[in-house]
């Protein structure tokens, strides 16, 4: 029984070394990003047995988004100049499941205590309308647009040590959504 509070008390002092790893990693991915408006944040949280725990995850993990629900669209605009405009919008919803491994410590019921790679995952959908930029009255972004080029990315977001009972991880989502004005990509 030592050993989990041994283990616990090691995991708390290694806490704030891996929340400052996983905040670097986002911002480094975020810098790469010119227009902060292409960006959509979403969280969800995991709760957890404090004490079953061996090792907290950090970092980047896997996500599943769904985008079928998520289309883009050109919206007429009334400009003040001699060509008709259209706004570029994002608009619909996403779906994800964020998950990771963390090992944790598994008793079968025959007091035989082992370490297992234990999977979890949350679940959440964010709502998009978002502006991703303008276009001539005659072109307009196939509805696929925005589904075809759309990036998701799940990370540790934050790791709350509530008690030796429980623990609150909250995952952050981020979306990057398509760069409409770089024609690199229409």
């Amino acid at each position: 029984m030592h050993e989990r509070e041994d283990r616990l008390a090691e995991l708390r002092k290694d806490l704030e070394a891996k929340k400052q790893c996983s905040h670097e990693e986002v911002e480094h991915l975020l810098k790469r990003i010119e227009q902060p408006h292409r960006v959509i944040h979403d969280s969800s949280t995991v709760t957890l047995a404090t004490g079953s725990m061996v090792e907290f995850p950090q970092g980047f993990m896997d996500i599943g988004a769904d985008f079928f629900f998520l289309d883009c669209c050109a919206v007429p605009q009334a400009m003040n100049s001699p060509a008709d405009m259209n706004e570029v919008k994002a608009i619909g919803s996403i779906s994800y499941v964020a998950s990771f491994y963390a090992p944790t410590f598994y008793n079968n019921g025959q007091n035989h205590i082992q370490i297992v790679n234990h999977p979890f995952s949350c679940t959440g959908s964010v709502s998009v309308n978002r502006t991703l930029g303008y276009s001539p009255g005659d072109e307009c972004p196939s509805a696929d647009y925005c589904k075809e080029r759309t990036e998701a990315y799940a990370y540790i977001k934050d790791i709350e040590v509530c008690s030796a009972e429980k623990s609150i991880i909250t995952v952050g989502v981020l979306f990057i959504l398509p760069d409409y004005s770089n024609p690199y990509f229409t």
